[in-house]
Parts: structure tokens; C-alpha cells; sequence
């Protein structure tokens, strides 16, 4: 009965921006604890939650990476339509909700192989706070020119630019990491069918991945798309 893995794409919502004075200037970056539920289904009547399995599947874990961010900033209106803004703060929180499902009287193997990929996950969430605190410290000072039909609209328009670059940056030293150490994960395990324990198989598959080398099903490229307020898809 081979598992696999599902991930929903982490998204950045926008939560609004405030204007500080310049003694004011900082980086402030919250890290909520891990979010884990684990729960068996019935493969004859699957809940409405889970994700859609094909019929010889057992297991399946999907995960995201979010962070809620907002960025203070400093506007510098050009005319009635276009206006430049400099970050002067940045405020993100960080989570990672993870939901298991196991079919039940499914192998033990099943089981272990799922809480492996929880495993991985908090691996790589762990380093998160310390890789947004300096992303949001690199945007301090940053400008983009916006533009829109009067200047709040012009406002919004540069701010998106500069959420999206964080996020842009963000999900692609976090959650396109995790993506990839998953699908080693899964490569070397062939979805729990494989007689290699969880742990070593997690020890190559992070060794995999920091090598720079590619998974089976190569480059996880929705992961690299930047959205706001939305999930771009799913795996």
C-alpha cells in the first residue's frame, strides 16, 4: 500500500502597512509552534478534508509554509497617479500547519513513512525564524515606484511589489527547500515500500537536497509562484 505526500502551496498575506518614523525602523518576526493533527480515514468514505487519494494509496501528509506579513514605509508621492515608498519595517509571522491521514489497519511502515515527512518539515521550519528576520532586515530601505489611478491605488500597487519579493524570497529558502528534500524523501523510500528507515532516509534526503541535487519528479516549480491571499495549487 504505498503513501505519498501532499503540499499546498504557502502563501504571504498582506496585512496592511503603517507609516514610522525613522528612529522607529526595525524587524520584528513571529514563529507560531507547529500545528499537527493526525487522523485515520475510512478509504470507503474518505473525509471532505482530506485530499483525493488514487485507490492502492494509504497515507498522505500535506503541509504548508504561510507568513502573514506587513511593511511599514515612508511615501514619496511623484504626481497624482505614481508614488515611490520605502520599507522602514517589516512584521512577519511564520506558520506551518501540518495534517496526516492514514488509511486504517494500514502497515506500520505507513505510518513511520508520514511522520517522516512531519519530520522534515519541522526540520526546515526550525531554521525559518532566523532566515525571515534577515530577508525583512535586507528589505529595509528598499524602494519600488507604484503606480494606480490616485495615489493610494498607486500606494498598494508598490507595496504588492515589495511583499511579493519578500515572499518570493522567503518561500524559496524554506518551503522549495522542504519541497525538495520531500520528494528525495519519497524517491529513496518509494513511498514507504522500500526496507530503509525513515531516519536515514531523511539523512540522504537532506544531503540531497544541499547538494543541489534534483528529486525524480524534478523542480517543484509552483513553488517559486508568488500569490496573495490564495493558494496557487496543489501537488
Amino acid at each position: 500500500m504505498p503513501c505519498r505526500s501532499y503540499w499546498l502551496a504557502a502563501t504571504m498575506f498582506v496585512t496592511g502597512t503603517v507609516a514610522f518614523a525613522a528612529s522607529q525602523s526595525h524587524v520584528t518576526v513571529k514563529c507560531n509552534p507547529v500545528r499537527i493533527t493526525r487522523q485515520e480515514f475510512d478509504p470507503m468514505n474518505p473525509p471532505s478534508s482530506m485530499p483525493p487519494l488514487t485507490p492502492d494509496e494509504a497515507g498522505v501528509t500535506h503541509f504548508e509554509f504561510t507568513c502573514d506579513a506587513g511593511i511599514g514605509v515612508f511615501i514619496e508621492p511623484k504626481n497624482a497617479t505614481t508614488v515611490e515608498v520605502r520599507v522602514d519595517a517589516v512584521d512577519m509571522i511564520l506558520d506551518l500547519p501540518i495534517d496526516i491521514w492514514v488509511r486504517k489497519g494500514a502497515r506500520a511502515k505507513v505510518y513511520q513513512h508520514e511522520e517522516g515527512h512531519r519530520k522534515i518539515c519541522e526540520d526546515y521550519y526550525e531554521g525559518c525564524a532566523a532566515i525571515a528576520t534577515d530577508l525583512g532586515e535586507k528589505m529595509i530601505g528598499r524602494r519600488a515606484t507604484g503606480t494606480g489611478r490616485d495615489q493610494e491605488h498607486a500606494k498598494a500597487n508598490a507595496e504588492q511589489k515589495l511583499l511579493g519579493e519578500l515572499h518570493e524570497s522567503y518561500m524559496k529558502a524554506t518551503r522549495l527547500r522542504c519541497r525538495i528534500c520531500q520528494d528525495h524523501y519519497d524517491d529513496l523510500t518509494t513511498h514507504s515500500l522500500m526496507p530503509v528507515s525513515e531516519t536515514e532516509a531523511i539523512v540522504q534526503a537532506k544531503a540531497l537536497e544541499v547538494a543541489g541535487k534534483l528529486p525524480s519528479t524534478g523542480m517543484p516549480v509552483s513553488s517559486l509562484l508568488v500569490t496573495f491571499g490564495k493558494t496557487e495549487g496543489s501537488n
